[in-house]
């Protein structure tokens, strides 16, 4: 049985993992109106991966005998003026996710809940990749500059390398 403040927290992240999902789609409409359609097609599929997390995390609390509260999405930043602009906020974004990661870790432990701690594995090593992957498109974008078509073939190629992980993969 999950304690009252896990709980919570549990809920909390499965409403910034639907946040995350809405931000990553709004970045993606942003890269399309630059015509950045890999980068686009890159954003959609974390949004989607985004919503996954989500979606496997009420699981858990409703397996775990926890009530689902869903909190309020805010509206996420709308106008990012370049590729990189995007890029840079993905990973300060994904930074911010590991931390709330690791702080529901604590509190696993704190409640000795070797059980949810066990289960939130999975999320510290997915945050290891997305921000390792998010590290290789703000240096990819970088180094294109201003040559967008260069970046839409390096991206293409990241794109390839890192297929999102299949819903049933994600147990649900």
């Amino acid at each position: 049985m999950l304690s009252r403040e896990m709980n919570e927290k549990l809920n909390a992240q499965i409403t910034h993992e639907f946040y995350s999902s809405y931000l990553y789609r709004q970045m993606a409409s942003c890269l399309n109106l630059m015509g950045m359609t890999m980068m686009e097609s890159y954003f959609v599929a974390q949004a989607d991966e985004e919503r996954q997390h989500a979606i496997k995390l009420i699981d858990y609390v409703q397996k775990s005998g926890g009530k689902l509260v869903l909190g309020a999405i805010d509206a996420p930043a709308h106008d990012f003026k370049s590729a990189l602009a995007v890029a840079e906020a993905t990973l300060e974004h994904e930074k911010g996710v590991t931390g709330r990661i690791h702080a529901l870790v604590a509190q696993a432990e704190s409640d000795k809940d070797y059980s949810t701690r066990s289960y939130l594995q999975w999320y510290i090593d997915e945050q290891v990749e997305e921000e390792a992957s998010i590290m290789e498109l703000v240096q990819l974008t970088r180094m294109a500059g201003d040559n967008l078509l260069g970046l839409e073939d390096r991206v293409e190629k990241l794109l390839k390398a890192r297929t999102p992980i299949p819903a049933q993969d994600l147990g649900v």
